[in-house]
């Protein structure tokens, strides 16, 4: 996805303040990669593959296609010299969606207090701030379904903006009396409250951070549970600047998984059954925002050896089945929403709902409703 996808003069400005990264993206940029399409003849065509490809709609020829595949990237003795496609049938295009489904999985329905209580309203700030806004909501008898506090881990300030601190636990000093707060959010029509979380550690908690309980990324790295890279090494990245780096847990690595599952069930679910040592379960949330999920980089190494160039585009689907897994470990399937931002072919087997990153409240076809309601779309 990105910034701006193009759209002048955001698009270079924004690059501009993050040459790392090329923030703005551009028209073809994604956060979701799944080698599958329906032509208007009802031609349709789903590869079974995770690496690298590129689908050729340029030829003249009828019915040519052709994939390419990106084979051996970091140099790994694991490469597949080959591939599986499967060819759809079906009279309509729904008929096609539903042969592709029985495979790729199909959504649960949304839980009552989403689709019947009104908006999931966003809001940020600290208690006090929360608390105002509650207010204004109440008085101008706005129908909430949900608050989501994204910054309810804290905030932290870098060269690209206000930012959250990704070690996964709530910050008592932004968000004090939190277990109140929910409940005032649950006096509103039964609303519940709803967070944040991606699957990345913040790596310089210890420097940084004023107070914190569990350095989570300290813990993984001591456990063997980041991604590693060439030298055997914690995977440090940068998200937007130099300043803001992290590493993401290996959830090719079951031990990995199982613990940021706990992590999940403990500080954000509220199940004190998942807590380890003496931490001691925050009052639950009912959903969250499940953030990123793209950033596995070609050179990284994994536990599982597979090759990092096929992992890369599979680990969206790895980190809602963690997400899918917390929720049902804690008992509280049917009850929980989160939201992805990734997706691979997979990914509806185990997340509840997607949404498309975050566009611009523009009309523009490039971030704003236009390419929103493409995405919605497809």
């Amino acid at each position: 996805q990105g910034i701006g996808r193009g759209l002048q003069p955001l698009s270079t400005i924004i690059d501009v303040g993050s040459k790392l990264h090329n923030a703005a993206g551009n028209w073809h940029t994604t956060y979701t990669a799944i080698p599958h399409y329906i032509s208007k003849s009802l031609c349709s065509v789903f590869v079974n593959d995770t690496r690298y490809m590129e689908f050729d709609f340029g030829k003249k020829e009828s019915g040519l296609l052709e994939v390419m595949l990106l084979l051996n990237a970091t140099g790994s003795h694991q490469a597949v010299l080959g591939t599986h496609a499967k060819i759809l049938y079906g009279n309509t295009p729904k008929d096609i969606i539903e042969v592709h489904t029985s495979y790729a999985g199909r959504m649960a329905p949304l839980p009552d207090w989403v689709n019947e209580g009104g908006a999931v309203v966003g809001w940020e700030g600290g208690t006090a701030a929360a608390r105002s806004f509650l207010r204004q909501l109440r008085a101008n008898n706005v129908s909430v379904a949900g608050l989501w506090l994204q910054d309810w881990t804290g905030l932290r300030v870098d060269p690209f903006g206000k930012r959250l601190w990704w070690n996964w636990e709530l910050d008592e000093d932004w968000y004090p009396g939190w277990s109140d707060l929910v409940k005032e959010v649950r006096a509103l029509n039964d609303a519940r409250m709803t967070t944040y979380v991606n699957p990345y550690l913040a790596s310089t908690i210890a420097e940084e951070k004023k107070k914190y309980r569990r350095n989570l990324w300290l813990e993984a790295a001591n456990l063997g549970y980041l991604i590693k890279n060439s030298s055997g090494q914690p995977y440090i990245q940068s998200s937007a600047s130099r300043h803001f780096t992290f590493s993401t847990v290996d959830l090719t690595n079951p031990a990995a998984t199982t613990w940021f599952k706990r992590v999940l069930r403990c500080n954000m679910l509220g199940d004190q059954s998942g807590c380890d040592g003496n931490a001691t379960a925050v009052e639950g949330a009912s959903g969250w925002m499940s953030d990123f999920g793209e950033y596995v980089p070609f050179d990284a190494v994994l536990y599982s050896g597979e090759p990092a160039e096929t992992v890369h585009n599979k680990f969206p689907e790895l980190w809602a089945k963690c997400a899918h897994d917390a929720v049902e470990e804690a008992g509280r399937t049917g009850d929980v929403t989160f939201w992805s931002r990734s997706a691979s072919a997979r990914s509806p087997s185990y997340s509840t709902l997607f949404w498309a990153g975050d566009q611009l409240t523009s009309w523009d076809e490039k971030d704003g409703m236009q390419s929103a309601f493409r995405a919605i779309l497809s």
